[in-house]
């Protein structure tokens, strides 16, 4: 009985002791006097009530302050704090602010700061957003598939996502690009299943191989074959992309106008789908850039096209490509989508608009061999475009398809300017190598080359109407035309000064030609020891006698 009374005693000692520890801690924690200034995230300012965690900065809007209540509220932010870092050891640091109203009817966040409601946190609205804040760098789906796996209800979706990936066009979904969640890109049904995906390979790689082996998987290996030999499937998951590009990328988007924004180390892809589109003869006009697979598919090879062209740069002009891989290093915004008029580069900015992933390569070139072009003589600038984005990279366009297929039609019914130069044309083509039967073999640079050496020699021949970027000039196929006529070489097509560019780099070196362009004087015997006018006719007279 006394032992009984005794054991009694201490329980009720031990309570009493961890109670005054409890309000000992409690009676230190302080709110000071503070304020938000209002940002680009959130629009307003107010005073604030603040409490400084080691975790996270808390902000309580005066308006709505209450000591009990935001102690209460603190507890519970620290508990679901908590429940992430035990997992994923992050310790990020986030400004938490709790307001009277997010002005957008639901929590948010911006980078490590977030913003919600008091209701938002009661209702446990706000946890999904605190885990991206707590994420803010990391994909879209590791940002859901930790909220579900600390917060979110257990379900076993699996029998569905084995059937899904059971079907080997699928397979890719597994990637989990970001754009597998966006409804701009992916259909609702499509995007479920990433989502169950996501759900269901975090629950697998955490149980598994912990958070860490979670946070570092990226788009391919990350244990994605042991994922789906658990859920019982053995097809082989493999990217058939080289897709480092997208190495330590984060995911957001603009607007409308750009559902999609991929930011890397030094790259900025500003994303809007482009549908595929026809021309006459029904030949494709623009490739389809519209669903998650293209986007991975079509950046992949383009990216891929750049190193090539890089490598042959660095092979054949040691002196000018440290100065070329200093700018393709640097920060570079692109811009993809079909509303942009014409697609262009902006040198000085470091931007490139595109309304056709065709002109990706073209328009970076601009940006690695710029120079102000006062001197206006911008048939350099476009044809080492040209060169290196035709004659180095083997990547399939849509232009590439429309000159597979016109070099192969029969043109008998046609105009005599339009018969005539696709009799030259081929006859040129067929002088080099045989006239490929399929895409594949088809040498889209002589095809090219080819185009250039029939109107060089055969001016009188109209192809407005058929064939404009071998009719008309770079001046005039600029949009401030006018001022550039004046100016010698700019009366030459894209294909005669991608021609005219070849010849100087077969006979001078590509070294030269790109320090030709990189000068700012436009001082043509100094690179060459000859005058333009010299050069073009022992140019011209090649092409004549051939």
């Amino acid at each position: 009985m006394v032992k009984e009374r005794i054991k009694s005693i201490i329980f009720i000692t031990i309570i009493f002791l961890l109670l005054l520890f409890m309000m000992g801690c409690l009676s230190n924690i302080h709110f000071y006097n503070d304020e938000h200034i209002k940002n680009i995230n959130y629009n307003f300012s107010f005073d604030t009530h603040l409490l400084i965690d080691e975790r996270f900065d808390l902000h309580f809007e005066d308006k709505i302050f209450n000591e009990a209540l935001a102690l209460s509220t603190y507890k519970e932010l620290q508990n679901d704090y908590d429940a992430l870092n035990n997992v994923f050891n992050l310790d990020t640091n986030l400004y938490i602010y709790v307001v009277e109203d997010t002005k957008k009817e639901q929590a948010f966040y911006a980078k490590n700061s977030l913003y919600c409601t008091i209701d938002d946190i009661k209702s446990l609205a706000y946890q999904s957003v605190l885990t991206k804040a707590y994420l803010n760098k990391y994909e879209l789906w590791k940002q859901h598939g930790a909220y579900h796996y600390i917060f979110g209800e257990s379900k076993d979706n699996n029998d569905i996502l084995t059937t899904y990936y059971n079907e080997e066009s699928n397979l890719l979904t597994l990637s989990l690009f970001s754009a597998f969640f966006n409804d701009a890109f992916a259909d609702a049904s499509t995007i479920e299943t990433a989502y169950l995906t996501a759900e269901s390979y975090t629950k697998y790689l955490i149980d598994t191989h912990g958070g860490d082996s979670f946070l570092s998987c990226g788009l391919s290996g990350g244990n994605r074959q042991d994922w789906l030999n658990n859920i019982g499937v053995s097809l082989i998951y493999d990217m058939p992309y080289n897709i480092s590009w997208l190495n330590n990328a984060t995911y957001s988007h603009s607007d409308a106008a750009y559902p999609l924004i991929i930011t890397t180390a030094n790259r900025v892809y500003n994303i809007s789908p482009i549908p595929k589109t026809f021309g006459s003869s029904d030949y494709v006009l623009k490739n389809a850039f519209d669903t998650p697979l293209l986007i991975l598919e079509q950046l992949s090879e383009c990216n891929a096209a750049m190193e090539d062209i890089l490598s042959h740069i660095k092979i054949n002009a040691p002196l000018s490509y440290p100065k070329i891989l200093a700018r393709y290093n640097s920060k570079i915004t692109i811009f993809i989508n079909d509303r942009i008029s014409y697609s262009h580069a902006n040198a000085k900015d470091s931007q490139i608009h595109l309304n056709d992933l065709d002109d990706f390569e073209h328009e970076i070139i601009h940006i690695l061999t710029y120079a102000d072009y006062s001197h206006k003589h911008i048939w350099q600038a476009e044809g080492i475009a040209e060169y290196l984005s035709k004659e180095i990279p083997n990547r399939y366009t849509a232009f590439g398809g429309r000159l597979f297929k016109a070099l192969n039609m029969n043109f008998e019914s046609e105009d005599y300017d339009t018969k005539t130069f696709a009799e030259l044309w081929k006859a040129y083509y067929q002088d080099k190598k045989p006239l490929s039967s399929t895409l594949e073999e088809f040498d889209f640079a002589l095809a090219y080359e080819g185009i250039a050496a029939v109107t060089l020699t055969n001016e009188n021949l109209n192809l407005n109407s058929v064939m404009p970027i071998a009719a008309q000039s770079v001046a005039e196929r600029h949009p401030q035309s006018l001022p550039f006529l004046r100016f010698e070489g700019n009366d030459l097509s894209y294909p005669e000064a991608y021609l005219l560019i070849k010849y100087l780099v077969d006979n001078y070196g590509l070294d030269t030609v790109l320090e030709f362009c990189f000068d700012t004087g436009y001082n043509f015997p100094q690179h060459f020891g000859k005058s333009y006018g010299q050069i073009f006719n022992e140019f011209i007279t090649k092409y004549q006698q051939s």
